[in-house]
């Protein structure tokens, strides 16, 4: 396939960055505005938070947000750009000049695989790192019942819990899964002043009815000798099913932070499958999004043939949503452990991708 010549590629190319850049400010716009409608209506109420901090905090989980109807953003830009370049009848000169349907949506395809690279690689970094302090300042200001647990796996399992009390900080070397358990219990605990308390260490911990139930304990209180006891309890506001639910987020972890999570996962008995799942599916980003440009490609280029536009707009549009919302289905069951993890992050690419080509090959060249 001989390649455009490089003016005709850029014009193209900046078509449709326009028409990327203009739909994506629009949905910015919408998740903003939807984000502070929550805030002012929901989480506000009766709190004496300004609205300056709450656009401070719309701001901070807009990152997050935007780069989950990204593909929605490709794919309106696809329809826009080639709706236009069709109904102004500068792609049917094209096209009368010896131009292929797959030289000129070329450039395009090549900004939706750099658009795919740099949102895993650059936005998903910045978007999780805001994300985590959108996390601590919603907790401090609002306070949904889950602020008194900072978890992470360093070296074990490190769980942080604050109240009036104090702070009691706990590293566990591993987990149990089948025992609900933790093992190589330390639990650190400070008055609210932060003056060291007590320190016990146990071999076996479990969180049952608001306690933990520590066995094979050691315990130093500050100024006193050890002491030695077969059980000991100490009131928690944590639960097991927090620990879970805190480890198995992926909204938190990075791109480039995924494969040392995993293997800190695995390490202290925790499952790491959804973020195994999370790390596949973003290497198909790049391939899924240049296939929802092509799927676009193929209903935006018969505008000219057919007289309804707005019903093969519409069309388009739908194929598209539809295909993703079934690629979080497949995604689901791969996180179920129904069908196999590698299937579950390739297949909505893969089969966006033959589905667009034989759209387009059916349409263009048949």
């Amino acid at each position: 396939m001989r390649l455009l010549p490089p003016t005709l590629s850029l014009y193209l190319l900046r078509h449709f960055l326009l028409w990327c850049v203009a739909v994506a400010f629009a949905v910015c716009g919408i998740i903003f505005a939807a984000d502070m409608i929550q805030f002012l209506t929901e989480d506000a109420a009766g709190t004496d938070v300004g609205a300056f901090s709450l656009m401070g905090l719309a701001l901070l989980r807009l990152p997050q947000t935007f780069q989950q109807v990204l593909p929605f953003v490709i794919l309106i830009a696809g329809l826009g750009t080639y709706h236009q370049l069709t109904r102004t009848s500068e792609l049917v000169v094209a096209r009368a000049a010896g131009v292929s349907v797959w030289q000129f949506i070329a450039p395009a395809l090549l900004a939706a695989l750099a658009i795919g690279i740099l949102r895993i690689t650059v936005l998903d970094p910045i978007a999780t790192t805001m994300q985590a302090k959108f996390d601590d300042l919603h907790d401090i200001w609002f306070g949904d019942g889950n602020g008194n647990l900072v978890a992470s796996a360093g070296s074990g399992v490190w769980l942080r819990e604050q109240n009036i009390d104090g702070t009691a900080i706990v590293h566990a070397t591993h987990v149990s899964l089948a025992n609900r358990a933790l093992g190589g219990v330390i639990l650190l605990l400070f008055d609210p002043d932060d003056h060291f308390n007590e320190r016990v260490d146990a071999k076996v911990g479990k969180i049952e009815n608001g306690l933990w139930q520590l066995s094979g304990v050691e315990r130093v209180i500050a100024g006193h000798a050890v002491e030695r006891m077969d059980q000991l309890t100490v009131p928690t506001r944590i639960s097991y099913g927090q620990i879970l639910d805190r480890f198995a987020r992926t909204n938190a972890i990075s791109f480039w932070a995924l494969p040392r999570y995993i293997s800190l996962l695995e390490s202290t008995g925790f499952s790491a499958r959804p973020h195994r799942l999370l790390w596949n599916r973003m290497l198909a980003m790049p391939v899924l999004y240049m296939a929802l440009l092509v799927i676009a490609a193929s209903f935006a280029l018969r505008f000219h043939r057919k007289g309804d536009a707005a019903l093969l707009a519409g069309a388009g549009a739908f194929t598209g949503f539809l295909l993703y919302f079934l690629s979080d289905l497949v995604y689901a069951l791969g996180i179920n452990s129904s069908i196999p993890l590698q299937l579950a992050a390739w297949a909505p690419a893969g089969v966006t991708a033959l589905l667009g080509i034989t759209m387009l090959l059916h349409f263009e060249d048949g």
